[in-house]
């Protein structure tokens, strides 16, 4: 089977969970005996720079990790202070993708192309390859868009949300498999237009190697460290930890944020403003090096600021966050708050509320250090179940092989 994947975010981006799906799928792929062809743009994320050694080129083919071919088209890349840039980024790769990326793997004749949203453009571009080479298109949903960006202030105009809405629709109804990563993700595609009986529900999912245990890394601060490690954008409304280290100033609790993002500079500052030594910011860290630094946590902080959004949404970090056996901060509510309530792995609190944060800080110190390994190991063995790379990537595979053998026997699901 030769696969074509349409993704924005693609290695060296180590910190967009989509790199990482796509990167780990192509692999899984790879070493089935199938071949992967994957279109990307050059890595800017998340600062929206161009990483050292990708400058200035409108075309590059490499080859990646087991053989796997990957195309590289130019698209607008300027730092993300605005969502025009950030637009402009998305419809410029789509862009380039359909013209450049298209003309570069002309002889590759794929059997099936895989789209990943976020953004729309990009899998767009996928869905449109798809069609005029009459090969099946199967579309993996990280984020509800345009849902997620109106919902977050990021699209106002009527008229462009009337437009995204289309597109999404678009490339729901022309998808031979729509592959989701929670039931709420489903039950909302297929009220859009998603057809019921091609959605699959497949979870993001965790290496082997996640659930080794190390020596942790160190880290600043001092007494009971919470971890927060990810993106620090608008999406994760981190302005609640300023909020509750405030209230625990003078306290044995420290806030630890790992990553970059473009709140991060903002936060910092604000952090300096209120005087909080308790609140510490530490640069990102390759994948690969990311558990010593979670294993490093008394606890794990995941957030999401806005509950519209938020309600069907599962971040990726949690399965990682759930495999280094520390106990977890969920501030997200709905599907997320039950996975954790379901695993007995953790705390859950209002999403935005600092004061529950506090809240939820107070049970894990009450719970002391015995309670709270017993609550990260229930976590792991968890994870161990349900979202282990292997198995997961194993029946992503599956999808994709129905898919193939539906298009060619003249069954595809429409």
């Amino acid at each position: 089977m030769k696969v074509l994947i349409y993704t924005h975010y693609f290695y060296p981006e180590h910190l967009a969970a989509l790199s990482k799906r796509m990167g780990d799928l192509s692999r899984a792929l790879v070493r089935s005996g199938h071949e992967v062809t994957v279109i990307t743009g050059f890595p800017s994320h998340p600062k929206g720079t161009v990483y050292p050694g990708y400058e200035g080129r409108l075309l590059q083919e490499e080859e990646w990790a087991e053989g796997i071919r990957v195309v590289r088209c130019w698209s607008y890349i300027r730092p993300f202070k605005r969502g025009l840039t950030r637009i402009l980024n998305q419809i410029s790769l789509m862009i380039s993708a359909l013209t450049l990326g298209s003309w570069k793997v002309r002889g590759y004749r794929a059997d099936v192309v895989v789209g990943i949203i976020p953004p729309l453009f990009t899998p767009l571009a996928g869905a449109l390859v798809a069609k005029a080479r009459r090969v099946p298109f199967v579309l993996d949903v990280q984020d509800l868009w345009p849902e997620e960006v109106v919902a977050l202030g990021g699209l106002r105009n009527p008229l462009a949300i009337r437009f995204a809405t289309k597109i999404a629709r678009f490339i729901y109804r022309n998808s031979a498999r729509i592959v989701v990563i929670t039931e709420g993700f489903a039950r909302v595609i297929a009220a859009q237009g998603g057809v019921a009986n091609a959605l699959y529900v497949l979870p993001n999912w965790v290496r082997e190697e996640s659930f080794e245990v190390r020596a942790p890394a160190l880290l600043p601060g001092e007494g009971f460290r919470v971890v927060f490690a990810g993106t620090i954008g608008i999406p994760q409304g981190l302005e609640v930890v300023l909020g509750a280290a405030e209230r625990l100033r003078g306290r044995e609790v420290s806030f630890v944020f790992v990553g970059e993002g473009v709140e991060k500079e903002r936060l910092r500052d604000e952090a300096q403003r209120r005087g909080l030594k308790n609140v510490h910011f530490v640069p990102a860290v390759p994948q690969e090096e990311l558990p010593t630094m979670l294993a490093a946590a008394d606890a794990l902080l995941v957030h999401i600021q806005c509950e519209k959004v938020s309600e069907t949404v599962i971040p990726s970090k949690t399965y990682e966050c759930l495999a280094v056996g520390r106990p977890i901060l969920m501030g997200v509510p709905g599907d997320a708050a039950r996975l954790i309530g379901d695993a007995n792995a953790g705390v859950a609190f209002v999403s935005g509320d600092a004061d529950a944060l506090v809240g939820a800080v107070e049970k894990l110190l009450v719970l002391g250090e015995e309670g709270r390994q017993s609550m990260g190991e229930r976590g792991r063995e968890y994870a161990r179940k349900h979202f282990l790379v292997g198995a997961l990537t194993a029946r992503y595979e599956r999808i994709l092989g129905e898919a193939v053998e539906s298009k060619r026997s003249g069954r595809e699901t429409k």
